[in-house]
C-alpha cells in the first residue's frame, strides 16, 4: 500500500477541477464551489482497494432504497458509477482519474467544509437561521418527503489550514437531508452553501462523459 502527501495548490485545483466538469452543460468554476483555495495538506493511500470517496442518496419516499453509493472513488484514481434501476439511465460505469485529478477533487472537498463539517454547530446555526426568518417572517417550512445525502472522505492524515495540527486517520461521514434546498433557504449558513457545491462537484461524475458501462460481474 502506498501513500503520498499532498498540498492543495489553488490553480491546480482550479485547472483540473474544471477541466473535469467542462463538458457537463451548466457545470462552472462557481457552480462547483472550487474557488477560494486552500492550503490543506492531506494524505491518503494510493491503493486500488483504498475507498477514498462514496456519495450516497436515500430517499424517505422509496420504502426501498438502493443500498450502493451512486459514487465511489478509490486511492488509485478508480471512480465507480452506480445508478439504481429507479433512476433514469440506471446502470453501473466506470471511469479513471490521474493523480493530479484525484488530489484536485479531495482539495475541492476540504475548501468546501466537508472534511471540517460539524453537524452539531451546523444544526444550531441553522436554528438561529430559522428563528430569524420565523420572528420576520412567522413561517416555517418543513418538506415531508426528504432526500438524505451522505458524503464520506476516507484520509490517512488531514492537516485542515496547514498549521501542523494533524488529523491521523480521519474517516470523516457527514449525513445532510435536502442539501440543495438548505442552501437555497439559508444562504447565510455558508457550511451549507459549501455541502450544497460539494454535492454539485461529486453528482457531476454521474453523468461525465468519460464513464464506461461495466458488466454486471464488474461493478
Amino acid at each position: 500500500m502506498h501513500s503520498k502527501i499532498f498540498t492543495g495548490r489553488p490553480w491546480c485545483t482550479a485547472v483540473l477541477i474544471t477541466g473535469l466538469l467542462a463538458s457537463l452543460p451548466g457545470a462552472t468554476l462557481a457552480s462547483v464551489g472550487v474557488d477560494p483555495p486552500s492550503p490543506a495538506r492531506f494524505d491518503y493511500p494510493t491503493s486500488a482497494d483504498h475507498l477514498l470517496i462514496s456519495y450516497s442518496v436515500r430517499h424517505d419516499e422509496l420504502a426501498e432504497n438502493d443500498p450502493t453509493p451512486l459514487l465511489r472513488i478509490y486511492g488509485d484514481g478508480t471512480v465507480h458509477v452506480h445508478i439504481p434501476r429507479y433512476m433514469r439511465g440506471a446502470g453501473a460505469f466506470r471511469m479513471t482519474l490521474d493523480e493530479q485529478a484525484l488530489r484536485a477533487l479531495v482539495d475541492s472537498l476540504a475548501q468546501n467544509g466537508v472534511l471540517g463539517f460539524e453537524h452539531a454547530q451546523v444544526q444550531e446555526r441553522l436554528r438561529q437561521a430559522e428563528s430569524a426568518r420565523f420572528a420576520r417572517d412567522q413561517t416555517h417550512i418543513h418538506i415531508s418527503d426528504s432526500s438524505w445525502s451522505t458524503f464520506r472522505v476516507n484520509l490517512s492524515l488531514y492537516d485542515p489550514m496547514g498549521t501542523g495540527l494533524v488529523r491521523e486517520g480521519l474517516d470523516r461521514e457527514v449525513v445532510w437531508r435536502d442539501v440543495a434546498w438548505h442552501a437555497e433557504q439559508y444562504p447565510n449558513v455558508t457550511d451549507l452553501q459549501g455541502l450544497s457545491a460539494a454535492e454539485q462537484t461529486l453528482r457531476a461524475f454521474l453523468r461525465h462523459p468519460s464513464l464506461t458501462p461495466l458488466a454486471p460481474t464488474e461493478n
